[in-house]
């Protein structure tokens, strides 16, 4: 619906009935973006974007409405909406080589943001591994926020590698969502981080003892057919996660 402000009319974006601007049929296509049916002024569009997360379809729709009170054509949004390329602090780098498509998400890190960055290493292929660190500044309910974070990554990935004190939580309510223990890793620092997620993806056979953290423990085993890896590599600015993504890189075979 529509309603006038007394100013100028108010328009509504979502996935509500009552939106004037409405996605539906919502899918993922991996890394690779989202396809979704965009309902808007009785018509019905078929967009296949280039962007990965479905929290990123109701951005598409903001920028079609606004696209539309400025008089654009349906023809040039719908092709405009589906040449859009990943320009944020998120990037995806391929190590073609190594079979890893690793998603640097280590600008900063939020709940909000953690959320959304699991629902894109989800839609990933192979064995998704979730490096995650530290999310700072959230006050008293720190401790609640990370382990609900945790929680999700149990639905998302396959393995956890938790970075830092606060990280521990991750992995503690990761645990608690149903993880297998020897699926979650506790590092200390970024070099423990990127030891862990380069001793899976090389296959190696470890119990934890020798690792350079006492703090750092789990058990690996890479499965026979664990040929592809996504990696999601996020924490707060002030962890440094950068290391591990440049560190992974700098290892790869590529």
């Amino acid at each position: 619906m529509t309603k006038s402000s007394g100013v100028s009319p108010i328009v509504w974006v979502g996935i509500g009935t009552d939106c004037d601007f409405r996605a539906e049929d919502i899918q993922t296509i991996g890394l690779k973006g989202v396809r979704f049916t965009l309902r808007a002024e009785g018509r019905r569009f078929s967009i296949r974007t280039r962007v990965p997360g479905v929290h990123t379809v109701h951005a598409f729709l903001f920028a079609a409405a606004v696209a539309r009170s400025v008089g654009m054509a349906w023809c040039e949004i719908q092709a405009a909406m589906e040449d859009v390329r990943l320009e944020t602090r998120q990037r995806i780098v391929h190590l073609r080589c190594d079979n890893v498509v690793l998603i640097d998400d280590t600008y900063n890190a939020s709940p909000p943001s953690m959320r959304a960055a699991l629902d894109v290493l989800a839609s990933g292929t192979g064995v998704k591994i979730a490096v995650l660190g530290d999310m700072l500044e959230l006050g008293p309910d720190e401790e609640a926020a990370h382990i609900e974070i945790g929680q999700e990554v149990a639905r998302a990935a396959d393995w956890l590698v938790a970075r830092g004190e606060r990280g521990a939580w991750i992995g503690d309510g990761a645990e608690r969502a149903g993880m297998e223990t020897r699926r979650i890793v506790r590092a200390a620092t970024n070099a423990d981080a990127l030891h862990a997620v380069a001793s899976l993806i090389r296959g190696a056979l470890a119990t934890g003892a020798a690792t350079s953290s006492p703090k750092m423990r789990g058990s690996w085993e890479r499965s026979k057919d664990a040929n592809e890896w996504t990696v999601l590599v996020k924490g707060s600015r002030g962890m440094g996660m950068e290391e591990v993504v440049s560190g992974l890189i700098g290892a790869s075979s590529c």
